[in-house]
């Protein structure tokens, strides 16, 4: 399962933010050695994307967690140091300017982020793919909507997907000429979701 955990650096702050730290805690800690976390910043509750949580989050004693709400009942992390948003959420660190999106589907509280017009889609878009949505909790229905949402954001905004299935990176507006789920949303929900059940 390949995972993508991401770090955000803020040169100037010294500071850098983690997304969806799942496997491998040490390899993340030492790339963001020379940085201060503010933040783990969650795209939805399932075990792959939270596995290293709770080894950040008891390495740095001001560290919070944080993930819709909708998702916060299906994680088993420190519930002390974990907090809750919704949809729109903007979250002011390190020099960034972070907004959490609502994209439910997948999971209740899937949630994707955007930092400087790149979006961390976690389990919701990927890379000529979408999510599963055959799981506990999953809702095609939503799925649809959420697929909705993002393909009005502009053309050009950067995705970063939380697992490496056709790439490491594309962008909306190549999702919507490319990614078959993407054109299917668009065109009908009934053959969208006739296609992703």
């Amino acid at each position: 399962m390949a995972n993508f955990s991401y770090i955000l650096y803020d040169d100037a702050s010294g500071k850098c933010v983690l997304i969806d730290p799942s496997w491998e805690p040490q390899k993340i800690q030492n790339e963001a050695a020379n940085y201060g976390i503010t933040a783990v910043f969650l795209t939805h509750a399932h075990f792959d994307h939270v596995k290293a949580v709770d080894h950040f989050l008891a390495k740095h004693s001001n560290l919070h967690a944080y993930i819709h709400k909708n998702d916060f009942a299906g994680l088993s992390l420190n519930s002390k140091k974990t907090k809750t948003f919704e949809d729109g959420h903007e979250f002011k660190t390190c020099g960034f300017n972070i907004k959490a999106i609502h994209t439910p589907g997948h999971t209740p509280g899937s949630a994707c982020f955007l930092a400087d017009n790149k979006l961390f889609t976690g389990d919701t878009l990927f890379v000529r793919e979408c999510g599963r949505v055959d799981l506990p909790g999953s809702s095609p229905e939503d799925l649809w909507k959420s697929f909705l949402k993002l393909a009005s954001m502009p053309d050009e905004t950067a995705i970063y997907p939380g697992h490496f299935y056709n790439g490491s990176v594309s962008t909306i507006g190549e999702e919507k000429q490319n990614n078959i789920y993407m054109k299917l949303a668009l065109k009908s929900r009934e053959e969208f979701l006739k296609a992703v059940v």
